[in-house]
């Protein structure tokens, strides 16, 4: 049912009313709530999401400590590039060989020297917004015409910047790392129909009742390239493909 536009438009509808459910109270901090033993709990713990926990389980030493939460934006963005210098250091397969080794020491490089072009001054204080990031195709249920009936491996929940609430990146059923070119186009066009029905959802659910659009902070950081910045850090593998793809897109501007 890949090419069914009534299906695609009910499993987004779903979507985004998942997301906005998610953000509907704003958070002032970048972490994950701790349960406690008598039944409260707090935004007190680090924003472990799915992905760090994938590079801690292969040997990645720890670049956010328990306990570490985040009052701006810039701190967190350095300890997950720091989390990708530490797994590159540590895995012993890191590089192909030794040009392999400099291209990737270069994208690195790159995405620190850049950030300043994609976090947003008006931001980087929050507020903030909770996340499901693990939050993919083999975690949702639906029924035959695409409703959302469950979700699963929700413990990767987190408090994160409101603009990394993008439309999800395997939308047309490709890997981050597949997305170029004509797959791109396809994507862009998914992409937009995404955000147009997630706008929808967001005036049905929350009226005038709200100044902070999410459904804008989605489409600016398409436009400005701000969504691809943001899988380059928070994906294992994004960086090798996005990133020579956003110092083209930066050399245009």
């Amino acid at each position: 049912y890949m090419g069914d536009p009534v299906r695609k438009a009910i499993l987004f509808k779903g979507l985004a009313r998942t997301t906005l459910s998610l953000a509907r109270v704003p958070l002032p901090r970048i972490g994950s709530f701790t349960f406690h033993d008598n039944g409260t709990i707090a935004l007190s713990n680090r924003p472990l999401t799915s992905t760090l926990a994938i590079m801690e389980s292969y040997g990645t030493p720890k670049a956010i400590e328990p306990n570490t939460t985040y009052a701006s934006v810039e701190p967190y963005i350095s300890d997950l590039l720091a989390y990708h210098d530490r797994r590159f250091l540590n895995q012993p397969n890191a590089v192909l060989s030794h040009a392999d080794g400099q291209r990737q020491m270069a994208q690195k490089v790159l995405l620190r020297a850049i950030g300043h072009h994609f976090l947003p001054r008006d931001l980087r204080n929050g507020p903030y917004a909770l996340r499901l990031t693990d939050l993919h195709q083999s975690n949702i249920f639906v029924d035959k015409f695409w409703n959302i009936t469950y979700l699963i491996d929700l413990e990767w929940v987190c408090s994160l910047p409101m603009d990394m609430l993008g439309a999800p990146y395997w939308l047309t059923g490709l890997g981050i790392d597949q997305i170029h070119d004509k797959a791109l186009q396809t994507y862009d066009s998914v992409c937009q129909e995404y955000v147009r029905i997630f706008r929808e959802e967001e005036e049905a659910l929350r009226g005038s009742q709200s100044s902070l659009r999410l459904s804008e902070l989605m489409h600016s950081a398409w436009t400005d390239g701000r969504y691809w910045y943001y899988l380059c850090l928070t994906s294992l593998n994004g960086m090798y493909t996005i990133s020579p793809s956003i110092e083209t897109f930066l050399s245009s501007i």
